[in-house]
Order: structure tokens, then sequence, then C-alpha cells
């Protein structure tokens, strides 16, 4: 598998055999740390992220079944049915 563009390990690897090892493991500790601590927040934003659009389907849900039982409802009144289905009328 090839290497992301712009990005070599190669030539990392190859820097810092050049730079004092106690700096590069500090250097990298620190950059795990801020790596850590985005992956964090990033997974925090996708759950709250998740949470509310699960909420806004359930919203969604919910408003259409209303609509469903307010056209139910207002077709059993145009019809004249009342309580367990018996029209005004008796019949």
């Amino acid at each position: 598998m090839g290497e992301p563009s712009g990005f070599s390990l190669r030539r990392f690897i190859r820097w810092a055999a050049m730079v004092d090892k106690s700096l590069l493991l500090k250097l990298l500790d620190a950059l795990q740390t801020e790596l850590d601590e985005e992956e964090r927040n990033l997974r925090e934003v996708a759950e709250l992220v998740h949470c509310a659009m699960l909420h806004h389907e359930l919203r969604q849900q919910w408003c259409l079944r209303c609509a469903q039982l307010r056209a139910y409802y207002r077709r059993r009144e145009g019809a004249g049915v009342t309580r367990r289905g018996k029209s005004p009328q008796g019949h």
C-alpha cells in the first residue's frame, strides 16, 4: 500500500535519525497527546451529532404519525362517524 500524498515515512525516518532521540521522543509524545485529545473531541462531537440526528429522526416520525392521526380523524369527522364507528343518524 502506498503512503498518503505529502507524507513520506522514509523521509521522516531519515530526518529523525539526525535529531536527538530524547527531543524526538518529547516531540512525538506532545504530538500524540494533541492527537489523542483531538480524536477524543471529535468522538464527543460525533456522539452529540448522532444524538441530535436521532432526536431529529424521532421528531420526524412523530410529526408523520401526528399528521396521519389528524387526517384519519378529519376523514371520520367529515364522514359523520362518531364513537364506536356509528354515524350520528344511528345506522
